[in-house]
C-alpha cells in the first residue's frame, strides 16, 4: 500500500518536473539576495536589519533552507532516475486496463478500420455501430467537407456512402487479374471538392510490359464521370480551389540533386479539363507554398486532407498541438515528452513471432504489441490499438488506460468541420 501510495506521489511529481525545477531555481535566487543583502551590502544598510533578523537567517533559516534545497535536488535526481534509468514496471495487461472508456469525458465519434469493416464508437465508450461493410479490405476513408458523405476505398472498389441514411454506391470497380503479363490496377489520389459535390480520383494501371495512369472527376449530381486528359509527364498530387471550378498541381524543379529551384503551378480547369500552365514560384521546400499561391490569386482547398484516414500513418500524430509528445523509446518504455523532460508510463511488451526459423531473427524478442498511436483533438487522450486487447484510449497525464473496443483496430479518424 506504502509503495503504490509513493510511486503515484512520483508520477505525479514527475508530471511537474519542469514547475519544481523552476521554483526551485528561483528560490535559490531569493536565497542569494537575501544573503547578499545580509552581508555584502555596506554597513549603513545593514545596520537597518535588527540582529534578531540576522541572527535567525544566519543559523536556523540558513540551515532550514540549505536542508530544504538538499531534499529538492536530491528528489529532483530521484524522478530523473525514475524516468531514465529505472526499469519501469510493466503495464499490466489486461490487469491495468478497465473494461469501459466511461470515464472520458469526450464525446467524439471516432471512426476506425477491421479488414473489411468501417465502425465507429464515440471516445467515452457510447454509440458503437458498424459503419460500412465492404466486400474487399479498407484501405482508407475521406469525409466530405460538409460531413454527409464518405468515399470508402477498398482494395478493389471506390465507394460513396450517405452517412444520414446509410445508402451507399459504387463509383468505380477495379479488377485485378493476376495472370502474368496482364494488367493490375489500385486507385488512389481521392480529394472532395470543397462543395462536397463532386471529387477527383487516380486509377493507375499496370503490368510486367507497360502502366498507364487516368484522372477522373465524378459529379454526384447525374452520377457522371469525366476523364482528365494527362499530359506526358505524370500529374502530382490534385488540390482543388476553394470554388470548387478548378484544380491545381505542383510540379517541383531542380536545379541540381540537393535544392529545389522553383514550383511549376498548372491548373486543370473544370470546363475543360485540360492541364494548362500557370506560373513559376521560387520555393526551396517540398510542401505546399500556399502563402505564395495565394499572393497570386490562387485560394487551393487543403481542408479535405484533414478529413482523409489512409492506413499509412506517420509519427507526426505522435506530437499534439501543445507540443506534448508521446513515443516508445528504445527500451520499449512508453513516455510522455512535454517541454524537455520525458515522464516514461509504462512498458511496452512484446510478442514473440511463432515461426521457429522466424523466432531467430525476430528483434528483441518480436513485435511490439502497441501500435497506431495517435492524439485525439483536445490533446487529452491518446488512442492506440494493442495486438491482444483491442482498441485502448490512454489519459497520460493520470496514466489511466481503458478499453474502447474489444477488437484490433486502425486508421482512426473523426469529422471536424475543415472550413
Amino acid at each position: 500500500m506504502l509503495d503504490f501510495i509513493f510511486n503515484h506521489i512520483v508520477r505525479n511529481l514527475s508530471q511537474y518536473f519542469e514547475l519544481i525545477v523552476a521554483l526551485n531555481i528561483a528560490s535559490l535566487i531569493l536565497i542569494f539576495l537575501l544573503w547578499f543583502t545580509i552581508n555584502v551590502i555596506d554597513v549603513s544598510f545593514r545596520s537597518r536589519i535588527t540582529n534578531i533578523v540576522r541572527k535567525s537567517f544566519n543559523s536556523f533559516l540558513y540551515n532550514m533552507a540549505l536542508f530544504f534545497q538538499l531534499f529538492i535536488i536530491m528528489g529532483l535526481f530521484y524522478i530523473v532516475w525514475v524516468n531514465y534509468y529505472k526499469p519501469a514496471e510493466v503495464l499490466s495487461m489486461p490487469g491495468n486496463v478497465l473494461d469501459n472508456t466511461y470515464w472520458i469525458k469526450n464525446q467524439l465519434m471516432i471512426y476506425f478500420i477491421d479488414e473489411t469493416d468501417l465502425l465507429a464508437i464515440k471516445a467515452n465508450g457510447y454509440d458503437r455501430h458498424y459503419v460500412f461493410e465492404a466486400n474487399d479490405s479498407i484501405r482508407e476513408y475521406h469525409f466530405s467537407p460538409d460531413g454527409k458523405k464518405m468515399l470508402i476505398v477498398t482494395d478493389a472498389e471506390l465507394l460513396l456512402l450517405n452517412l444520414e441514411n446509410k445508402q451507399s454506391e459504387k463509383i468505380d470497380i477495379l479488377k485485378n487479374i493476376e495472370t502474368a503479363g496482364e494488367f493490375q490496377s489500385v486507385l488512389s489520389g481521392v480529394h472532395w471538392a470543397p462543395d462536397s459535390e463532386k471529387l477527383c480520383y487516380e486509377v493507375s494501371r499496370w503490368s510486367e510490359f507497360s502502366s498507364q495512369d487516368n484522372i477522373y472527376i465524378y459529379y454526384l449530381n447525374g452520377k457522371i464521370r469525366k476523364s482528365i486528359k494527362s499530359p506526358l509527364r505524370r500529374i502530382s498530387s490534385l488540390y482543388w480551389d476553394k470554388k470548387s471550378e478548378n484544380l491545381y498541381y505542383l510540379r517541383h524543379e531542380t536545379g541540381d540533386a540537393s535544392n529545389i529551384q522553383q514550383v511549376k503551378v498548372f491548373r486543370i480547369p473544370e470546363k475543360v479539363l485540360t492541364p494548362e500552365y500557370v506560373t513559376d514560384i521560387p520555393y526551396d521546400q517540398k510542401t505546399i507554398p500556399i502563402e505564395n499561391l495565394s499572393l497570386r490569386g490562387i485560394d487551393i482547398f487543403v481542408g479535405a486532407e484533414k478529413i482523409s484516414y489512409a492506413r499509412e500513418g506517420s509519427q507526426e500524430s505522435w506530437v499534439a498541438r501543445n507540443g506534448h509528445q508521446v513515443g516508445i523509446d528504445k527500451n520499449d518504455h512508453f513516455y510522455l515528452k512535454r517541454q524537455w523532460f520525458q515522464q516514461r508510463l509504462f512498458l511496452v511488451n512484446r510478442k514473440p513471432v511463432d515461426s521457429d526459423f522466424e523466432a531467430r531473427y525476430q528483434y528483441k524478442g518480436g513485435e511490439l504489441m502497441v501500435h497506431h498511436i495517435r492524439w485525439l483533438p483536445g490533446d487529452q487522450y491518446i488512442i492506440m490499438e494493442h495486438r491482444e486487447l483491442g482498441v485502448l484510449i490512454l489519459d497520460p497525464y493520470k496514466n489511466k488506460i481503458g478499453q474502447l473496443f474489444p477488437k484490433r483496430g486502425h486508421t482512426y479518424g473523426w469529422y471536424l468541420n475543415p472550413v
